[in-house]
């Protein structure tokens, strides 16, 4: 008898691990698939409390986990994407929409004589689905499909999980000690202790119902000993948002604390129902005797947080107050520049990818206008301009840094094709734009140098001046057109453009050397000429180096140098007419003076 309880427990524990395994599959599956699409629906549908609530059910219902878009909520708020005001409501949404799983699994107990009706049941739906999904991902070459196959094998796991443990069950609830053991739960407080254990150490309160939903199949537990279990289970829950709030900012945390705060008082007010109905209502205390099923518990769940999110929804600011007491602001700034490169997006790779596509954006746009802004000192200086600019630099500094070990980690994520290829632009191209917001600050310092020191070129070296500068404002706002929309005709206008620079820049240096001999210039403001001209050579060169990345992403070329001779051999009738365009624009009238 002792051998049989033994086999029992490991097969029921054997069922709880696929079951689990199942319910992580399914969840990251339908997360993954969700990618990015159902996180800018956080972003967009966010405009008042009832939009708010149903974008968090209709996100959860999807991706079949509340924990997974309470954390990415968390994380929203912390990039600084989602308000705290908005947040909230999300949450209450999330809690609604992860009810949806234990209907599903309730699916296990039906019973009917009725062959389809049968089929629904845990011990044939599971390999019916698990067979269709191994089908799907073995015959498949779509990944679109084969998403749909490892989600269909992560769902059949969890019902042949269900199937095993419930199978387990059933000679473990006939032992004469297990109704002994379970009287224990008629105490609600401690239901409640057990249910939010359980749940915080699995890490999901479906997974956490699903099981109870299975000790109801055996039925040995009542529906008053189920309630004060499920409540718990919320609370539980909460376990994912406050983790997920460690390390964020100020209102990141407080994110994570109101949903605690939210099915703490949910909990509480049931609690005091319940223990009101039982001693008041004769009819209520012999409800909760009646034996719980499957059935029971997902209405159980349902009714907690559909009537829990009615009647605090109102007070809701108020929970928000509450954790802003609890979560107080620190008096000293923080850096939030790349708030949005949080390490718990990782999890949902596409959604990251927006994120550091984004920051990326962020950070060539400031490094092209910060590089306009020093070429304007030189005509212009302003001790106010020169200090933005050194800020502009350092703060580029900071993110290339962030930019590029973020986007080192998300390359070890799984990732489409497309994906992966939005990584590769990245990583080849935050370093030039990080270089050419460097020479952002060389031009500003050789601006500065020669306001202290009063420097005055001629009439021709301005106009030279004059003439490079609008060249490089061209050059950066073709290179960061193509970059930011991902554009192949402007990338392939900057080769050109950059070829014309290389020319004006040896034009205007034999032009300045001429100068100096003739005595038009003197040799401290040649040299600040001649440093002036290297920087904006080296501007053109990042920028080619962008646009032929971009250009070898999307054609597949791998010898970049290769490319450029191609190019160059005039061979491409697209960049022949773009070099002459620009040779008439910019390098014609040096020749002509």
């Amino acid at each position: 008898m002792q051998d049989h309880i033994i086999l029992n427990l490991i097969q029921m524990l054997g069922g709880l691990a696929l079951f689990l395994f199942g319910m992580h599959q399914m969840s990251s599956t339908l997360e993954r698939a969700s990618g990015s699409r159902l996180s800018s629906v956080l972003e967009k549908l966010t405009h008042n409390a009832f939009s708010c609530v149903l974008c968090g059910l209709f996100v959860t219902a999807i991706m079949q986990s509340s924990g997974a878009t309470t954390v990415a909520v968390v994380g929203l708020v912390n990039a600084g994407i989602l308000p705290l005001s908005s947040a909230i409501y999300v949450i209450m949404g999330a809690n609604i929409g992860t009810t949806i799983t234990p209907w599903i699994l309730s699916l296990s107990g039906i019973e009917s004589g009725n062959v389809v009706l049968s089929l629904f049941k845990n011990e044939y739906l599971g390999p019916i689905l698990a067979i269709a999904g191994v089908f799907i991902l073995l015959y498949s070459k779509k990944q679109k499909r084969k998403t749909l196959g490892n989600a269909l094998i992560g769902i059949g796991m969890l019902f042949i999980g269900l199937g095993l443990m419930a199978q387990a069950m059933k000679p473990i609830a006939a032992l004469p000690g297990f109704a002994e053991v379970l009287t224990v739960f008629n105490n609600p407080l401690f239901g409640v202790l057990i249910g939010a254990l359980v749940t915080a150490l699995i890490a999901s309160s479906a997974a956490s119902v699903g099981i109870l939903q299975t000790l109801a199949a055996s039925g040995s537990i009542t529906i008053g000993m189920a309630l004060p279990i499920v409540l718990g289970q919320n609370i539980g829950t909460c376990v994912n948002s406050l983790i997920a709030g460690v390390g964020a900012n100020r209102n990141a945390k407080r994110a994570g604390f109101f949903h605690l705060l939210f099915n703490l008082f949910g909990t509480a007010l049931f609690l005091i129902a319940f223990f009101l109905l039982r001693a008041l209502l004769p009819a209520a205390a012999q409800l909760f005797d009646i034996k719980a099923d499957s059935v029971s518990i997902a209405l159980i769940h349902t009714i907690f947080n559909v009537v829990s999110t009615i009647i605090l929804l109102p007070f809701a600011k108020l929970l928000v107050k509450l954790s802003e007491r609890v979560v107080r602001d620190k008096k000293a700034p923080e850096d939030e520049s790349c708030d949005r490169l949080d390490d718990r997006f990782l999890n949902n790779p596409a959604y990251a990818l927006v994120q550091v596509n984004t920051t990326m954006a962020d950070m060539a746009t400031l490094s092209c206008e910060n590089l306009k802004l020093s070429l304007k000192l030189l005509t212009d200086y302003s001790d106010e301009i020169y200090e933005t600019v050194e800020a502009r630099e350092n703060a580029v500094d900071r993110i290339e840094d962030r930019v590029g070990a973020y986007a080192v980690k998300l390359n070890d994520q799984p990732l489409s094709p497309d994906e992966s290829k939005t990584v590769s632009k990245i990583l080849h191209a935050v370093n030039d734009f990080e270089r050419i917001c460097d020479h952002s600050i060389n031009i500003a310092q050789i601006a500065r140098q020669a306001h202290e020191e009063k420097v005055v070129f001629s009439n021709s070296a301005r106009d030279d001046l004059d003439l490079l500068s609008r060249a490089i404002n061209e050059i950066l706002d073709i290179t960061l057109a193509a970059f930011l929309q991902n554009d192949l005709v402007s990338a392939r206008r900057v080769e050109p453009l950059e070829q014309v620079i290389d020319e004006m820049e040896n034009e205007l240096r034999d032009r300045h050397v001429e100068r100096l001999k003739a005595g038009q210039c003197a040799i401290g403001n040649g040299i600040l000429f001649l440093d002036f001209l290297g920087n904006a050579e080296r501007v053109a060169d990042h920028c080619s180096n962008i646009a032929i990345v971009l250009t070898e992403l999307e054609e597949s070329r791998l010898d970049s140098h290769e490319y450029a001779k191609e190019l160059h051999e005039g061979s491409d009738a697209a960049y022949s007419a773009a070099s002459k365009e620009f040779t008439e624009t910019y390098l014609a009238p040096l020749q002509k003076n």
